[in-house]
């Protein structure tokens, strides 16, 4: 396994995380919408994910850079930018005061997260595929010592095909005497002969 596949699985494994995520928050501000929560509870407890959710994020951008998945860099910038602006300007947080304020504002922000994570967590599940296939194809091509599960043979039969091809074949009249057929007598090659209807 090539370690373009090897990130692609981890950026599975944490589109799924980071998509959990961006639905729980939707529901933590629907709570709040509705009274379930108040403002102060709420901000407590969202901004202890906020810095972990761009940090993986920006870890699996910065992975792709490296490797030169253009494509992949490319659906990732975007929200890159959009959470490195937060940053610099101090607004990456929710504010107890004014959460209310810019409720709407957070859903739709929160709704795009949804989005987005889901299209990445397909997006990354069809090029993990794509590369674990073509590595398979290039494999076979280049006739590799490492075979797919479903072209391997037992190793019984790999050792018994080499030890027949490396041995001359013999006539049957070349066999030691115990390995030869016993001679047939009168009585078997007439009943063979009639059929059968001797016997009855």
């Amino acid at each position: 396994m090539s370690f373009t596949a090897l990130a692609y699985i981890l950026a599975l494994i944490m589109a799924g995380i980071l998509l959990f995520g961006a639905v729980y928050f939707v529901i933590m501000l629907t709570d709040l919408e509705c009274d379930y929560i108040n403002p102060i509870d709420l901000a407590n407890t969202l901004n202890t994910y906020v810095m972990p959710e761009m940090a993986a994020h920006l870890v699996m951008f910065v992975v792709f850079l490296l490797m030169g998945e253009w494509f992949t860099v490319v659906i990732n910038l975007p929200l890159v930018a959009w959470n490195i602006n937060k940053v610099v300007n101090n607004r990456q947080f929710y504010d107890a005061t004014e959460v209310f304020r810019t409720l709407s504002k957070h859903k739709q922000e929160n709704f795009f997260k949804v989005a987005f994570y889901l299209l990445c967590f397909f997006y990354y599940l069809y090029s993990m595929i794509m590369t674990l296939v073509n590595e398979s194809t290039d494999d076979i091509r280049s006739g590799s010592p490492r075979k797919l599960l479903w072209n391997s043979k037992p190793a019984e039969t790999q050792n018994v095909q080499t030890k027949s091809a490396g041995q001359e074949a013999i006539n049957f009249w070349e066999l030691p005497a115990r390995y030869r057929p016993l001679p047939i007598s009168e009585a078997e090659i007439e009943a063979i002969e009639s059929g059968g209807a001797s016997i009855i």
